[in-house]
């Protein structure tokens, strides 16, 4: 059960989602990084009139830095859980997340338009359910040259009854709170 008024940590299974992605996507950079170390002193060096020379490109240094960045990124993802929370209040909620740039956003049950629930495979492995946040501001909409993408204003990973639960209750207070402003 989710606590009002209480600093809210996630469930220890989103860790567990968290280090999942990042173990497969750390695992493909250091297969990558590996190999680039391997072929390092032979691609990485050139024969001149039978002297043995580098070349100009050594593939052990892209080697090592792929190395890094995976272990970089796999370290990222145990921080960003640990400084992952939320704050469940009487008509708002407010999330905290940031390992480098510490972020709170707070957003006000008057305000939501839509809770989304969603459960991918891996989540439904982990019993997991993220929760999408979607208010009427102007912030979630960010253009590019690509094109226009969405991004919620609060976004959480919970157990799935805990989700459920949220879901509803933000929802029912907001229309209680909706209900009396009229």
């Amino acid at each position: 059960m989710i606590q009002n008024d209480v600093t809210n940590k996630l469930p220890q299974k989103a860790l567990w989602y968290f280090v999942t992605y990042a173990t497969i996507f750390s695992l493909i950079l250091a297969v990558t990084g590996f190999f680039c170390f391997w072929l390092g002193p032979v691609a990485g060096t050139k024969e001149i009139n039978g002297v043995v020379s580098p070349a100009t490109f050594n593939f052990s240094i892209v080697g090592v830095v792929l190395i890094f960045i995976a272990i970089l990124i796999w370290i990222y993802s145990w921080l960003s859980y640990y400084c992952y929370s939320f704050i469940l209040r009487e008509s708002t909620i407010v999330i905290n997340w940031g390992v480098i740039f510490k972020n709170s956003h707070t957003i006000d049950f008057n305000r939501i338009q839509n809770i989304d629930l969603t459960r991918g495979p891996v989540m439904m492995l982990f019993g997991l359910s993220s929760v999408a946040i979607w208010t009427s501001s102007p912030e979630q909409l960010h253009v590019s040259q690509n094109g226009s993408v969405s991004i919620p204003d609060g976004k959480l990973y919970l157990a799935v009854e805990e989700a459920e639960w949220l879901r509803n209750h933000m929802a029912t207070v907001g229309d209680v709170q909706k209900v009396k402003m009229v």
